[in-house]
């Protein structure tokens, strides 16, 4: 069954939600939140343009991937996007998940089936470290995503078939086609190995997981940020240099289910959580906003606080919204910014950082666990943030 999720994706110069159904964790950037620079905008602003794919539900091309929601995807160093597995549910307990590899051009606007995968599969790890044109990850959904500085695809975690969440970290070259199994355990439900808080291993390793927030920092080391399984939420902090596959536990709690450290309390933390939006900004901090996950009273609940974590100094400052879940929105005037605004407490919303370094937030899904995950209330509103 299918639990908390967020989604993103970008092009140069302008935003685009893929046909194929609301995305999760994009790469290229921060937790799929990308920063488009150097390129030229497009001649036709504020308009959508319907680029492929059907304009009927549970319908599709034969050469577009299928109908789904909460894939993993990317933007490779040519501007291409990709996405791999997702989800297709029509009832509770019907998942039926997927684990195929696609590739989009944005100039001749067309998909390319890279590597066909199999519904429900476990996949096949092959040999740890060892590319291979028979490796594949099992079917997921809600993974973790980046691309690494050689225009790598990077692939964590995740819901998977047996309804159980992984901690596995594959990677795809786009340039010879194939999959790398890097690091973490192929079965799912792994508790994580932390080590010593700031201190690389090759044995550390996050917990199975799905839902959490990524960054990319200026450095090209890449961050993981919470999310939730089988044994509650997360407000731990992971750094992974791709050159190592060495993980570092930088700070949070190595126990679930922890409350938000807000005021006077202690070290300033975010409480654990899963859905949260993250951005990277000019000078390398790493954001975070909303989720649903634990308020400063140990409450669950949806969340719209406002973080920012230093790198330099790996210390997380509090910046806005609420210590306590469930909080509206104050939306002021349209059009007019204020200090007083702020978007009300949401999970999985959709968010994006733009050539002047400016945060972009969409939608998101407010929180009833009286009926989650069907049923639920969503937003359609569009904020803009200035850090």
């Amino acid at each position: 069954m299918s639990r908390a999720r967020l989604c993103d994706t970008s092009l140069p110069g302008m935003f685009l939600i893929c046909a194929a159904g609301l995305l999760s964790g994009c790469g290229g950037g921060s937790s799929g939140s990308t920063t488009n620079s150097g390129n030229s905008s497009p001649t036709i602003s504020n308009q959508w343009t319907w680029v492929a794919g059907s304009d009927s539900p549970n319908s599709y091309p034969a050469s577009n991937p299928s109908e789904r929601g909460y894939a993993t995807t990317w933007i490779d160093a040519n501007g291409n996007l990709w996405l791999f597995g997702g989800e297709y549910s029509v009832s509770p307990n019907s998942d039926t998940l997927f684990n195929d590899l696609w590739e989009f051009n944005p100039t001749s606007k067309t998909w390319n089936l890279s590597i066909n995968g199999v519904t429900n599969s476990s996949g096949n790890y092959g040999t740890k470290g060892i590319p291979s044109p028979s490796n594949i990850p099992s079917a997921r959904e809600i993974a973790a995503s980046w691309t690494d500085g050689d225009g790598n695809l990077l692939l964590f975690g995740g819901f998977a078939y047996d309804y159980g969440d992984l901690n596995d970290l594959w990677r795809f070259s786009p340039n010879s086609g194939l999959w790398t199994w890097v690091g973490g355990s192929s079965t799912a439900g792994q508790a994580g190995v932390y080590g010593t808080q700031g201190t690389p291993s090759l044995s550390n390793i996050p917990g199975g997981r799905d839902s959490a927030g990524t960054w990319t920092d200026h450095s090209g080391k890449l961050w993981l940020f919470g999310g939730s399984s089988q044994q509650g939420s997360f407000n731990d902090l992971w750094q992974v240099d791709p050159s190592t596959n060495m993980w570092t536990w930088v700070s949070g709690s190595n126990l679930s289910n922890q409350a938000g450290i807000y005021n006077g309390q202690g070290t300033l933390m975010p409480g654990a959580r899963a859905g949260a939006v993250t951005w990277t900004d000019a000078q390398g901090n790493l954001w975070l906003f909303g989720g649903v996950g634990y308020d400063a009273n140990n409450q669950v609940g949806l969340l719209n606080d406002l973080w920012k974590f230093n790198p330099t100094t790996n210390a997380w400052t509090w910046v806005g919204g609420s210590s306590t879940a469930g909080q509206t929105g104050v939306y002021g005037t349209q059009g007019i910014p204020s200090s007083s605004n702020i978007p009300g407490a949401r999970e999985r919303a959709t968010g994006w950082s733009d050539r002047n370094g400016s945060f972009w937030l969409f939608g998101g899904r407010a929180y009833d666990p009286n009926t989650y995950p069907f049923g639920q209330p969503y937003f359609s509103d569009l904020w803009h943030y200035t850090p």
